[in-house]
């Protein structure tokens, strides 16, 4: 997840708040697929998984953000 500013990425209410309204699913989170650890059993694929990316900025008005 990536946050605008200094926040307290240890304080869990403070990154679900940033996350909730920071946060378009459709606009601001992609899906990767890509190497994984062999340990991990929770793959489709040995070795091959996939990631999860948010981008909880601040957004401005160029990107599309009409809330003030």
């Amino acid at each position: 997840m990536l946050a605008h500013g200094h926040h307290d990425v240890n304080n869990t209410s403070e990154v679900l708040f940033r996350l909730c309204a920071n946060t378009d699913p459709q606009r601001d989170s992609i899906f990767t697929k890509g190497p994984a650890n062999v340990l991990d059993h929770a793959t489709s694929e040995i070795a091959i998984g996939s990631k999860l990316g948010i981008d909880a900025t601040k957004k401005l008005p160029g990107e599309g953000f009409k809330r003030p």
